[in-house]
């Protein structure tokens, strides 16, 4: 059985009435999910471990969150 990796996923929310919820479309050719929609989100990468950070895991995870929020 492999090893579970730390990710990170993002669901940002509008505050406008009604809320709304903003989703990705995952291209039709991923290797996994394709065309599935999904939140924003990803492994931690290495890159994301040596972001300036305010400590462990949890920076490293914000680091990825924001990474792909971005991608």
């Amino acid at each position: 059985m492999s090893e579970p990796k730390l990710a990170a996923s993002v669901a940002p929310i509008s505050r406008g009435s009604p809320p709304q919820l903003l989703w990705a479309r995952r291209s039709e050719g991923a290797p996994f999910l394709g065309g599935f929609h999904v939140c924003p989100g990803g492994i931690v990468d290495e890159p994301d471990r040596r972001a300036p950070q305010d400590g462990g895991d949890d920076g490293a995870s914000r680091a990825a969150a924001l990474r792909e929020l971005f991608e």
